[in-house]
């Protein structure tokens, strides 16, 4: 892990040096991905070995109805995580490493179209101690996607601190990343009548 950082390092702080500093006639570093000065060239131009555009991305694909398809067809359920900076979090018995205010886990489903319970759990620091709340979900499905807001303010050395979290299906799963959320309401036709 160690040469892998420091090699990352190396790539970053290669990529930041002046053109100046740089060999002009030498392009035998790793291809950066920019348009700023490569190779003592002032701009990216077609056959400039140092500047490689990026794929385009499709922005459809970006749309939670294409995410949870997407998902779907590789059996998994995105779970995102908006907690305190200082949380962890347990998926089943498993300790997360992530840190940050927001936190992505991709779980794999055995079947496409069963609907599991999924077990979790958030540590907190509060007056010097550490509180937790576990929780579960009943919701979770290949191409689920499913956002977990956990709340719990800062309290005074002796206070009880309050853990609230709240689960919110952004995408229900389906083989078609349909965003219908399954409200429990019956579907009424044109004519006001409820189907059966």
């Amino acid at each position: 892990m160690k040469t892998i950082f420091a090699g990352l390092l190396v790539v970053l702080f290669a990529s930041h040096v002046p053109a100046k500093d740089r060999d002009s006639n030498n392009c035998s570093r790793p291809a950066v991905r920019t348009c700023q000065s490569c190779c003592g060239q002032a701009k990216c131009c077609p056959g400039n070995p140092c500047c490689i555009p990026e794929a385009p991305i499709d922005i459809d694909s970006l749309t939670p109805e294409a995410q949870s398809k997407a998902l779907y067809e590789k059996k998994q359920a995105r779970l995102i995580f908006n907690v305190p900076e200082d949380a962890y979090v347990w998926l089943g018995h498993q300790k997360m490493e992530a840190c940050g205010a927001k936190r992505e886990y991709l779980v794999q489903v055995n079947e496409q179209d069963a609907v599991y319970k999924y077990d979790f759990k958030v540590d907190v620091v509060r007056g010097g101690r550490v509180y937790y709340k576990k929780s579960s979900m009943n919701i979770l499905r290949a191409g689920a996607i499913i956002t977990v807001n956990v709340q719990s303010p800062p309290v005074a050395e002796g206070e009880i601190p309050a853990i609230v979290v709240e689960v919110v299906p952004v995408m229900p799963g389906d083989k078609a990343g349909g965003s219908d959320m399954g409200d429990g309401d019956p579907e009424v036709d044109d004519d006001g009548n409820t189907a059966e």
